[in-house]
């Protein structure tokens, strides 16, 4: 764990093999990140978009390979409010062998132009993580146009996700659409977090999401999603009204937290609004609701 180390520019750690969590975090003047070793499950980053460079290296039974790299990792947290460097790169080298022996190198390498800032090999890179915090600029950042949002791709997404901690400065038509967009990629999530937060780096929505999301996948694990950060109730009920459509049949479990205490969640009313078209609102918790639902993990970093 590396913490607030303001001098450090440039981080390499070789030939670890047995450090299985790595943590780094608010270091202003780092502008580049390089891991190689083997077994790495958790990585968390808080800071701007430097490049960042994992080697993996994996180890081989015979004719079998035992991948132990980043094309496993569990937990990943890349909080990039502070915004990106001038010069950045995302780049996961993986065993030939290995991208072999799972049927992946011809099907993960993206052609296109920039492939070391393609979201494409970012997702290749974390495609078995279980709990992810990522800000809605990386990502449409970083997404080439030969990307397909389709669960019913399995190469693209992210089956394992369990918890996922969306961070954004607002939360506009396009920047709702974008999360939406993103939400295809993970047809098993559990526990959705959405954190709107007016420092965080604003890059404005350069491209058009609405096409792909007409109609929001169903999520069939989900079982609630937590706001915070929403300036008034207006906001709250815009998020929600696309939201509710992610809990299909079920039951839409949806809260939300402003001002560090007050707990608000989403109920079904009697009577509907004046438009008739949506029959929910906010209403205040009395019940402890950090037992119920819990932060995020990556919250307390």
């Amino acid at each position: 764990t590396i913490i607030k180390c303001s001098g450090l520019q440039s981080l390499q750690i070789k030939e670890a093999k047995g450090l299985h969590k790595l943590v780094v975090l608010d270091c202003p003047g780092l502008q580049s990140l390089s891991f190689e070793g083997v077994s790495l499950k958790s990585f968390r980053y808080r800071g701007n978009l430097v490049s960042i460079k994992v080697s993996c290296k994996c180890k081989h039974i015979a004719q079998f390979c035992r991948c132990d790299c980043g094309l496993f990792l569990e937990d990943v947290m890349v909080d990039l409010r502070q915004g990106h460097l001038t010069q950045w790169t995302w780049e996961f080298q993986k065993s030939f062998r290995c991208l072999y022996h799972y049927d992946l190198y011809e099907k993960t390498r993206c052609r296109c132009t920039n492939r070391k800032r393609c979201f494409k090999s970012i997702l290749i890179s974390i495609r078995g993580v279980k709990s992810l915090t990522i800000c809605r600029w990386f990502f449409e950042t970083s997404m080439c146009n030969s990307m397909p949002f389709s669960s019913r791709d399995l190469l693209p997404c992210m089956r394992q996700l369990e918890e996922l901690w969306w961070i954004d400065c607002s939360m506009e038509r396009e920047s709702i659409n974008a999360l939406l967009c993103f939400l295809k990629l993970c047809p098993n999530l559990k526990r959705l977090f959405v954190t709107i937060d007016p420092k965080c780096y604003n890059m404005p929505s350069t491209r058009k999401f609405s096409d792909l999301v007409i109609v929001p996948d169903k999520l069939d694990d989900l079982k609630a999603v937590k706001l915070e950060g929403f300036a008034d109730e207006e906001k709250e009920n815009f998020i929600a009204r696309r939201l509710i459509l992610l809990f299909g049949e079920n039951n839409p479990v949806i809260i939300s937290k402003s001002g560090g205490k007050c707990i608000k969640h989403l109920v079904k009313v009697a009577k509907l609004e004046k438009k008739g078209k949506y029959s929910y609102k906010f209403k205040f918790m009395v019940e402890n609701v950090d037992e119920n639902f819990p932060d995020h993990v990556h919250m307390n970093v």
